[in-house]
């Protein structure tokens, strides 16, 4: 179609006519992930390695969660083998990524509905990068403490309980990452549902403090000490500094 000539017509002499294009400017159109090939093949890859993984490695979970509430020795040795620990801190990693999608999401929609991100996967990976990096520094930090004030066995034998109960947390991930990629719900919801599974968290966290530290001195105070300075304060700091990255990126 030639547009030159509609260029003297007075109903449709503007700018836009002199131009080699028609069309109206509108908002840039959001990427949206569920039509990503690189998420959909890290969700579909997540989603096999756990099925895989629990289907060979039911019975150690069936072992570690019927042992779970038992009070902990000293004397007590490691019950979980070299490649059941490797299966755990692999599913920590994925978990890392699924909390990110989990986190990165609910914050986009509530927090920058009209902000575009260039690569959102790529922002994912960043963000999922940073929580594994949070997790290593703190179960290190832990188990230094740990073994300057209890000992090395007890902390060594807290140091699987809480890869566990981490390894357990990333599993329940996944079902509110695919959510909030694959369907409509509302991602105030989903993110209620995010919070109420990292608080049951710190909650079993907080019984097996108690459970291996201080159950036999009673000491309630020095507990509560314990799980502030090393679990509610890391977390709040790892909070504010991702919101700042976020805010970054924006």
């Amino acid at each position: 179609m030639d547009y030159k000539i509609l260029v003297n017509d007075s109903l449709l002499c503007a700018d836009s006519v002199h131009s080699s294009s028609f069309g109206v400017v509108g908002e840039p159109v959001p990427e949206l992930l569920s039509l990503d090939s690189t998420m959909n093949l890290i969700l579909m890859g997540c989603l096999v390695f756990f099925i895989v993984a629990l289907a060979h490695s039911y019975q150690f979970f069936i072992r570690q969660t019927s042992s779970f509430f038992y009070e902990s020795h000293d004397d007590e040795i490691e019950n979980y083998t070299m490649q059941e620990h490797l299966l755990q801190v692999a599913i920590i990693v994925m978990g890392c990524l699924l909390l990110a999608i989990s986190t990165f999401i609910p914050a986009v929609q509530l927090l920058a509905p009209h902000q575009t991100f260039p690569n959102q996967v790529e922002t994912i990976l960043l963000f999922s990068l940073y929580i594994l990096g949070y997790l290593f520094v703190k179960l290190f930090v832990q188990y230094v403490a740990n073994v300057v004030f209890f000992g090395r066995r007890r902390s060594k034998h807290f140091l699987g309980i809480q890869v566990f109960i981490t390894a357990c947390t990333s599993i329940l991930f996944l079902p509110i990452a695919f959510l909030l990629i694959y369907s409509e719900v509302d991602a105030l919801f989903l993110l209620v549902c995010l919070v109420f599974v990292l608080i049951m968290n710190k909650i079993l966290s907080f019984y097996k403090v108690w459970n291996t530290f201080f159950r036999q001195n009673g000491l309630f105070l020095q507990i509560i000490l314990y799980f502030c300075t090393l679990e509610i304060a890391p977390l709040a700091a790892a909070g504010g500094i991702w919101l700042s990255i976020f805010n970054g990126l924006k």
